[in-house]
């Protein structure tokens, strides 16, 4: 419905000769960019245009753009821009409250299957249909570290275990859980637990020659 608002309201604005562009991020989905594609500058109106950032919650979220009438930008604006916030928490409300479990569990579920293999925020956006930077994003707002940070966490306890349960050798664990280093990963483990993945191990009553 907000979105009908929007695209209404930009219509209206274009007939009245007092033409606004919009761009949105990328947290937006597909269908509401889609919709709004019609109201995107071209090249030519870029050097031409004022423009004003939106930002929620110190996110920039879209770009607000006139070429005629420039002087009115801002009281033109204001109505647009809480539409916008609007159609942001719709959009945030579509993730919280409909599918938010089984798109986190399904991410979750990823990082574990894929944890030795070079995999990126890109790559587990990808795997739950989110743009990488609204997923990176939301992910981070509820785990409280970016997926990256979730990744090597997760890597560090698993190789934890792996020092107390196998006799693998040190390069062997970092293999296992996927640091291609076991310098880097030696570096990373001493950093994170004020030991080195020797002394844990010992600590824990393993001794590998």
């Amino acid at each position: 419905m907000v979105l009908k608002d929007l695209v209404d309201t930009l219509g209206f604005l274009k007939k009245e000769r007092a033409q606004v562009y919009i761009v949105l991020s990328e947290d937006f989905s597909n269908e509401c960019r889609n919709e709004l594609a019609e109201f995107a500058l071209n090249a030519e109106q870029q050097k031409e245009a004022a423009s004003i950032s939106i930002f929620y919650n110190e996110r920039k979220i879209a770009e607000i753009s006139m070429v005629e009438s420039k002087e009115k930008i801002a009281e033109i604006s204001l109505p647009i821009k809480y539409m916008l916030y609007r159609l942001y928490d719709e959009r945030g409300k579509v993730m919280s409250e409909e599918n938010a479990h089984d798109v986190y569990g399904k991410a979750v579920q990823y990082i574990n299957e894929h944890l030795i293999d070079d995999i990126s925020t890109a790559d587990v956006a990808k795997h739950v249909n989110y743009s990488e930077s609204y997923f990176g994003y939301a992910f981070k707002k509820k785990y409280g570290v970016s997926i990256g940070q979730y990744i090597v966490e997760l890597r560090l306890a698993k190789s934890k275990n792996l020092l107390r349960n196998t006799s693998f050798s040190i390069a062997g664990v970092a293999s296992s859980v996927g640091f291609d280093s076991p310098n880097y990963f030696s570096s990373l483990f001493k950093k994170h637990f004020g030991v080195s993945p020797k002394e844990y191990r010992k600590m824990h009553g393993r001794i590998i020659k």
